[in-house]
C-alpha cells in the first residue's frame, strides 16, 4: 500500500506544485502552447511512475503483459459490451447535476482540443491519451493499485475501491460516475484474464472512439457544443 501511498501523492503533488508555484507559464493563454505543455508535464510524471514501478515490480509487471496478440482484442469486444451502458450514464450524470444546480461542463482537455488549430499539437494528444494513456494507466492502476488493494480487501471490495481511485484521481466532477463504471469494468478484465491487455485494450478503444467523436464534432457542424450549453 505504500507504493499506492506513492501514486496517491504524485498524482496530486505534481500538479499542484505547477499551479501554485508556476502558475503563469500554465495559464491557458495560448491554446496549442498549454496542451503542449500539458502533455509535456504529464509524460515528466507518467514515465517517472512507470520507472519506478518496472523497477520495484518488473518481473510482476511482465507477466500480466503475456501474449498481447492473444488478449487485446477481447478489450475491444469489452468496449462493443461497456459503450452502450456508459451513454446513459453520461447523460443521467448531465441531468442529475443541472437538477441540483451544478452546471455540468466539458473537460479541461476536450475544450482546448477543440479550439486547438494544429494538426501537430492534435497529433501528440492522440498519441498521449490512445497510446500512453491506456499502456500507463492500466499499469498503474489495475496492475499495481488494484492489486495492492485485492491483497488486504476481498475482490468485489478492491474492484470498487481502485475504480473509485481511478476515478477520483482524474479530478472531473461531470466525468466521475462515467470514469467510475469504466474504472469498474477495467479492474473486472483484469481479474478475469489475469493479463492486462483486455485492459488496455478496453481503454484504448475508449479512448480511441471519444477521439474521433470529437474529431467529427471539430471539423463538422454534426452538433454545436454551445447549443448543449456545456
Amino acid at each position: 500500500m505504500r507504493t499506492v501511498l506513492l501514486i496517491f501523492l504524485s498524482v496530486i503533488l505534481y500538479p499542484a506544485f505547477l499551479v501554485f508555484f508556476l502558475p503563469e507559464p500554465f495559464a491557458p493563454d495560448n491554446v496549442n502552447s498549454f496542451l503542449l505543455r500539458s502533455i509535456f508535464h504529464t509524460s515528466i510524471l507518467t514515465f517517472f511512475l512507470l520507472f519506478l514501478l518496472f523497477s520495484r515490480f518488473r518481473q510482476y509487471i511482465f507477466s500480466v503483459l503475456d501474449r498481447p496478440s492473444v488478449y487485446i482484442f477481447k478489450g475491444f469486444f469489452a468496449y462493443l459490451a461497456f459503450i452502450p451502458l456508459m451513454v446513459p450514464i453520461t447523460l443521467f450524470t448531465g441531468y442529475f447535476l443541472k437538477a441540483v444546480g451544478i452546471q455540468p461542463s466539458l473537460q479541461e482537455i476536450v475544450r482546448l482540443y477543440m479550439d486547438s488549430d494544429s494538426g501537430g499539437v492534435l497529433t501528440l494528444v492522440f498519441i498521449s491519451s490512445c497510446i500512453i494513456a491506456p499502456f500507463a494507466e492500466e499499469v498503474i492502476y489495475r496492475g499495481i493499485v488494484y492489486r495492492a488493494m485485492k491483497g488486504r480487501f476481498p475482490v468485489s471490495v478492491s474492484i470498487i475501491l481502485s475504480a473509485a481511485f481511478f476515478a477520483l484521481i482524474h479530478m472531473e466532477l461531470s466525468s466521475l460516475p462515467a470514469l467510475f463504471f469504466l474504472g469498474l469494468a477495467l479492474a473486472w478484465l483484469f481479474e478475469k484474464h489475469g493479463n492486462l491487455w483486455p485492459s488496455i485494450g478496453l481503454h484504448f478503444f475508449n479512448n480511441f472512439f471519444a477521439n474521433m467523436a470529437l474529431l467529427l464534432l471539430k471539423t463538422t457542424d454534426f452538433v454545436n457544443l454551445e447549443s448543449l450549453n456545456l
